[in-house]
């Protein structure tokens, strides 16, 4: 179980990059796989990045610190 992917995607949700996840979790989704990574998390953080003008390797889907620093910015 991976409490990060819990959170980026938790926060992918609640900031509306991620509605298409809202639904699984509202279906009884289970944890485990809440906490498991996917490709349907990859693409809504590579639309996140894409969106805050990253490019090339920046928009990988994979979130760096400059990505969780976008995602809890106010």
């Amino acid at each position: 179980m991976n409490i990060s992917v819990l959170l980026l995607r938790l926060r992918l949700i609640h900031i509306g990059w991620a509605q298409d996840q809202r639904e699984l979790l509202e279906q009884g989704m289970r944890l485990q796989a809440a906490c498991t990574w996917d490709d349907r998390l990859r693409g809504a953080c590579t639309r996140f990045q894409l969106a805050h003008g990253r490019r090339g390797r920046r928009a990988s889907g994979i979130p760096d610190e400059e990505t969780w620093l976008l995602l809890w910015k106010p």
